[in-house]
């Protein structure tokens, strides 16, 4: 499946086997993704704040260029998973730790 410039705010994504689904420049702003097959799914230009990602696989996924994310990493599987320097605060932010750009 692909979703190009889609308002997907609030939009449930359990139990679905979606492997290499492409969103491109949606909001997915909390959306669920439970227990979700998503291998190799690309994440381009999408907004991802409030979404909840649990158990969800995301190996190979490219979510590099998408904002907003907050994930739990030992409660997803993210093998080869893309992501930004600029994710490393959602990535941590279970943990409490600050993440400060070099100047």
């Amino acid at each position: 499946m692909r979703f190009k410039k889609c308002l997907l705010r609030f939009a449930s994504f359990a139990q679905l086997p979606l492997k290499k689904t492409v969103f491109e420049a949606c909001d997915l702003q909390d959306a669920s993704f439970v227990d979700t097959q998503l291998q190799q799914a690309v994440f381009t230009h999408c907004n991802l704040s409030g979404a909840s990602f649990l158990h969800t696989h995301l190996e190979g996924a490219d979510l590099a260029s998408s904002v907003g994310m907050v994930l739990e990493p030992e409660n997803n599987f993210l093998r080869g998973a893309k992501f930004s320097v600029y994710s490393l605060p959602g990535l941590l932010s279970r943990y409490g730790l600050v993440v400060e750009e070099l100047s």
